[in-house]
């Protein structure tokens, strides 16, 4: 079985533009896959993305963004309680409002969103505020920096045998191509077929 980790930023158009093509290419998958998100939280990463969210004061530093996205972040693993698959389309819901539609983070949108997916509210405002919530999220943190990852949108392939880690910095259709040519050896043919069929 391949583990895929997907680190992104919840603030970058990058990362949702990623985070869209990633679930395209796993839909095809016919081989069993680990997948988890994990939002990189480094001020450096929102640093760089300032000034290409919008010119207003707010925005335009870098520590507001971090909080923001740290905010993003535990509502994302608040609601991975009730499922990791309904977080990530939140999350992307999300990301999606803010980034595109430039919608204000608030509860009202947030609840308005898990309301929508039909997610228990109640216990996800509840989850949001526990401190074992904020552990997770430290303990993905600790992850990037296991696998050295400083920018995003970054994938890590990993096999369950620990045989090897693929790392893909800038993650597009070529990079996994790459990681199949390079490891083929240990893929199943099917997949191989499978990720040589998708279209960039």
């Amino acid at each position: 079985m391949l583990e895929v980790f997907q680190f992104i930023n919840p603030l970058q158009l990058e990362s949702l533009e990623s985070e869209q093509k990633m679930i395209k290419i796993l839909s095809k998958f016919d081989t069993k896959v680990c997948y988890k998100y994990i939002p990189l939280l480094n001020l450096k990463t929102y640093a760089k993305i300032a000034d290409k969210l919008t010119t207003t004061s707010q925005f335009s530093d870098p520590n507001y963004l971090m909080q923001l996205a740290f905010q993003m972040s535990i509502d994302h693993e608040a609601i991975a309680i009730q499922g990791r698959k309904v977080a990530r389309i939140f999350l992307r819901t999300l990301q999606s409002a803010v980034i595109t539609q430039h919608c204000v983070y608030s509860e009202s949108l947030i609840t308005e969103i898990a309301n929508t997916l039909g997610v228990d509210v109640n216990n996800f405002l509840h989850e949001r505020q526990l401190a074992k919530t904020k552990q997770r999220l430290t303990q993905n943190q600790r992850l990037a920096l296991e696998f050295a990852i400083t920018n995003t949108p970054c994938v890590v392939v990993l096999d369950t045998k620990k045989e090897y880690a693929y790392v893909m910095e800038h993650f597009d259709r070529d990079a996994l191509l790459s990681f199949v040519e390079a490891h083929h050896q240990h893929l199943p043919y099917s997949l191989q077929r499978t990720l040589h069929a998708i279209d960039g």
